[in-house]
């Protein structure tokens, strides 16, 4: 399970990291951000608190 958390916390690192430097280049370039960059950050947040919550409630 704590496998799990680690492999999660990565490959949700790895997911947000194209995503943030898109916004960051829209951002420098004076561009208009896609909505998609946000939800799919944010989606991605909220399956790693899920994730990690249950990772919490299985060793308490």
């Amino acid at each position: 399970m704590i496998l799990r958390a680690i492999l999660g916390t990565l490959v949700m690192v790895f997911f947000i990291i194209p995503f943030t430097r898109r916004i960051q280049q829209d951002r420098r370039e004076g561009q208009e951000t896609s909505r998609w960059n946000y939800i799919f950050i944010i989606m991605a947040a909220v399956l790693w608190i899920f994730m990690i919550a249950s990772v919490i409630v299985y060793y308490s």
